[in-house]
């Protein structure tokens, strides 16, 4: 193989796992679907657990699209859009579970305290992964 083929394929290579990842977080997707804080002190199946118990809760959000749209939920009922930029998205999700926190929106799921919208997105990221 020429150095030059070489070279050529691994930059291919390269831009098969970057594009994919790039438009991942640039849609927002992650900061939907992953509670940030909990995830800085839980593992990923820890967090389809708590989905898992949610839906076992709350059988009538079963549905990733629902979910998808309860999590973007404005406080007059209307959505946020999820191809804004993840950095809106994310900023949008923590000001809501601080909200959910000061007006005691709060869930006990397997003896974790979470906020509503922070439950709602563990039981997104367990459909995500089923």
């Amino acid at each position: 193989m020429k150095r030059k083929t070489f070279i050529l394929s691994i930059f291919g290579a390269l831009g098969a796992f970057t594009l994919p990842s790039w438009l991942y977080f640039r849609t927002g997707y992650k900061a939907l679907v992953i509670p940030e804080m909990l995830s800085a002190i839980s593992t990923p199946q820890m967090i389809s657990e708590i989905g898992a118990a949610y839906l076992k809760q709350h059988p009538g959000e079963g549905d990733s699209e629902k979910l998808s749209c309860l999590i973007l939920a404005t406080a007059d009922g209307n959505s946020i859009s999820v191809r804004r930029n993840a950095l809106s998205i994310r900023s949008f999700i923590k000001n809501k579970i601080r909200e959910d926190f000061l007006h005691h929106r709060l869930r006990v799921i397997d003896g974790w305290v979470l906020s509503h919208t922070e439950a709602r997105q563990c039981a997104l990221h367990y459909l995500k992964k089923s």
